[in-house]
């Protein structure tokens, strides 16, 4: 069993090794770690020595957290839901909850940020592809109460914990070191009030939640799929527009402006069900307020992933999330002293010496 520990310094890696030896019934594998990204999981690769009828040449190990199994519980319903639908994702191998280890089949292809760095003159037509790929998705993925994504919505209490906890806590308080005013907290109040009603559709739709790039796989093969995707666990129910804005305001892949408008004006075209809740103004409304939510939630998330993994990886993408929610905050004039007070944030001494 012994064989080459050796390889692996690392003690936890070597317990690791030990433990997934009793599971796998063979100790003729190794294993790396690979890219975690925000996430409070570890992730390995495990291969194969030997070939076997029984054990696939590669798996991918996720390891979760013991005061967080309740992602394992999740991730396995929710993995069950997406195959009884035919919504292309990485398959479970075997669930070993009380241990918090997941083994899954590895994706097939390439992780779409990665892929689109080597081949930026493919985006316009990958693009292309995804929108078609996430209206399917919608149609596909039915409302079914045992799925705890239709448990889970996003609603206006959801919009509003997030603007308080991610925005106002981790982004204001923590990352530019601001503590609000009095005039300050009735604009972000009345701010806040405004986008989590209006975003409160309460539609049976499911929601990835993170719908973007690194959680998005491409293969390129039309025959097997081109797409499938990974971190579903945390999906909810609620507007169909949420994943097409974190398709498209992606921290990581830069989308040209006219080409962004092409893919809102395709969703909108060949999407029946968007068509029959929302007019093309309310269409646009909604895109513009999702934008702002979601961008100045990512910009907290960050701060937060940091706090919590001491990962300064992300920090990087804080200032461009709020830039871009504040694009669109600039089309509404009720917006106005959270833009200023945004705009001050970014250009103040805090930012300049930041070292959270």
């Amino acid at each position: 069993m012994s064989e080459d520990f050796h390889q692996f310094p690392d003690k936890e890696l070597m317990n690791l090794k030990k433990n997934l030896i009793s599971i796998l019934h063979s100790p003729h594998f190794s294993i790396e770690p690979i890219d975690s990204g925000a996430s409070v999981r570890k992730y390995f690769s495990i291969c194969f020595h030997e070939e076997s009828e029984h054990i696939p040449k590669r798996l991918i190990l996720m390891q979760i957290p013991s005061d967080r199994l309740e992602i394992a519980d999740d991730y396995v319903q929710i993995s069950e839901y997406l195959l009884k639908n035919h919504i292309p994702h990485p398959k479970i191998y075997h669930n070993h909850r009380n241990q918090g280890l997941l083994l899954t089949y590895p994706t097939k292809g390439v992780r779409l940020d990665i892929y689109l760095k080597r081949h930026p003159d493919f985006l316009k037509n990958i693009y292309h592809q995804l929108i078609f790929f996430l209206i399917e998705m919608q149609i596909l993925a039915k409302y079914d109460n045992e799925c705890p994504a239709f448990n889970r919505l996003f609603d206006e209490e959801k919009y509003q914990y997030e603007f308080q906890f991610h925005v106002r806590e981790q982004l204001i308080t923590k990352y530019f070191k601001h503590q609000i005013t009095t005039g300050e907290e009735n604009h972000f109040k009345n701010f806040t009030d405004e986008i989590s009603r209006f975003l409160d559709f309460k539609l049976p739709v499911f929601v990835h939640r993170d719908f973007q790039s690194s959680n998005i796989f491409y293969n390129g093969n039309p025959i097997q799929g081109n797409f499938e995707i990974i971190d579903y666990q945390d999906a909810r129910s609620g507007s169909p527009i949420y994943d097409l804005v974190s398709l498209i305001w992606d921290s990581y892949i830069s989308i040209p402006l006219k080409l962004k408008q092409n893919l809102i004006n395709l969703f909108y075209e060949n999407h029946e069900l968007v068509q029959k809740y929302f007019n093309w103004e309310q269409y646009q409304k909604a895109i513009d307020y999702t934008v702002i939510q979601r961008k100045l939630h990512d910009a907290g998330a960050f701060v937060y992933t940091y706090q919590l993994l001491q990962n300064d990886r992300y920090l990087q993408y804080i200032h461009q999330a709020i830039i871009m929610a504040l694009d669109k905050m600039k089309k509404y004039q009720k917006m106005n002293d959270v833009i200023n007070l945004f705009t001050r944030l970014l250009g103040g001494e805090n930012v300049k010496n930041n070292h959270i």
